[in-house]
């Protein structure tokens, strides 16, 4: 499966936990090849958790072990590389901004469902002819 940054990011906050939301975690993480990202979901991450640490959605102290727990997460799930021009041109096709196009190319090209949090992403998903696995909605 391809995982966006919205399921991520869920993992930090805690006004998005849920046990639907831990089972899925704990499935994406001990599936050793079943679950990738594009190498772009690790800076939008990054960029969520800094906005949710200015907004107070996280409290300043979490930021040393959140930064520790995202380079832990690096290593445990695959970055997969994704051709530019495939996301651009499908971006162009659907309506998409580049970085949810990265998303879709993989899970296209890999024949994978796209798990995500992010109803946006889901619509476009069925635009883009993706797959979805069955997530917790936000």
């Amino acid at each position: 499966m391809i995982v966006d940054a919205s399921v991520i990011v869920g993992w930090f906050l805690p006004d998005e936990q849920s046990a639907e939301r831990d089972e899925l975690r704990e499935t994406i993480l001990a599936s050793s090849d079943g679950a990738a990202v594009p190498g772009v979901c690790w800076m939008e991450v990054a960029h969520a958790l800094v906005r949710a640490l200015r907004r107070g959605r996280l409290p300043p102290e979490s930021a040393g072990p959140a930064a520790a727990t995202l380079e832990e997460l690096m290593t445990l799930i695959p970055t997969r590389d994704v051709d530019p021009g495939a996301a651009l041109r499908l971006a162009l096709d659907i309506g998409s901004g580049a970085f949810d196009a990265a998303y879709l190319v993989l899970a296209r090209d890999s024949d994978e469902p796209l798990v995500t949090h992010d109803r946006r992403l889901a619509e476009l998903a069925a635009k883009a002819g993706v797959a979805l696995r069955e997530a917790a909605e936000s």
